[in-house]
């Protein structure tokens, strides 16, 4: 995954992108421009387009441009490697999940990489991996697999973000002209990444969408995620706007948002 990610960067940079490092966003408002971004160190960007894809601190992005946020929970995630015997050969092992998917392993760089696949509801943070969850992995894992001197070599925990129907949310805000979503990728981050980034690529820069992704548009729209209101639907222009108009309504495209977000 890190060389995916190095991969990304790379093209990134290369098609003239910046990566701004201890900028975190404390405030966005619309401008002349079309939006200002107030960061910390008293400095501001103007652009005419934002693309919230802040992962697990999507809603707070949101908080700071005076948008409701559309219930996204961070969830921690735990994962530790454990030194396989020199016997067993797992380079050819596949990926094991017991049939309640509470635990999986995999091969992982030499060793096997184990999760109890939790869930644990989390403010957005740096994650680190309680000791508890990680002797549940392995408590789970020597269950299925006869490893008695399981010590991990090294520990670690990620924030995996769901909406709360678990759907990814991708696409325009209707409340505000010039804002995008690409969040809530929930544990498929980087097997989606490639597809969702095209797809929100074609979003924001007003281009067909691909016929691929046609059948599930409606699904992922952003703007199927809280309760529309008729002038936000009647609002809605282009092929996004056909696509929103012959949908709403419909039991699949209401994503309703706790009132408490």
């Amino acid at each position: 995954m890190h060389a995916i990610l190095q991969g990304y960067q790379r093209k990134f940079r290369a098609n003239g992108g910046r990566i701004r490092f201890d900028a975190n966003v404390v405030a966005i408002k619309p401008s002349s421009a079309g939006w200002e971004v107030r960061l910390e160190q008293d400095e501001s960007i103007q652009t005419s387009k934002i693309v919230n894809a802040a992962g697990a601190w999507a809603d707070q992005i949101a908080f700071a441009a005076n948008l409701k946020g559309l219930g996204l929970q961070p969830k921690r995630r735990t994962a530790c490697l454990l030194k396989p015997k020199p016997e067993w050969g797992i380079q050819s092992w596949p990926m094991v999940i017991d049939i309640d998917e509470t635990v999986y392993f995999k091969h992982e760089s030499g060793q096997l990489m184990v999760s109890p696949a939790d869930e644990t509801n989390s403010p957005p943070c740096d994650a680190q991996p309680e000791e508890l969850d990680v002797a549940i992995a392995i408590d789970r894992y020597q269950r299925l697999i006869d490893h008695g001197s399981a010590t991990p070599s090294h520990t670690w925990a990620g924030l995996r973000t769901f909406a709360p129907d678990r759907t990814f949310v991708v696409g325009p805000d209707p409340r505000a002209d010039g804002f995008f979503w690409l969040a809530g990728q929930g544990g498929y981050g980087v097997q989606s990444a490639p597809a969702l980034a095209r797809l929100a690529t074609q979003l924001v820069l007003g281009k067909p969408t691909s016929e691929a992704v046609k059948p599930v548009l409606n699904r992922i729209l952003l703007i199927a995620c809280y309760d529309l209101d008729e002038k936000n639907i009647n609002g809605a222009s282009g092929e996004i706007g056909q696509s929103i108009k012959s949908s709403a309504g419909s039991r699949s495209f209401r994503r309703v948002v706790s009132d408490a977000w």
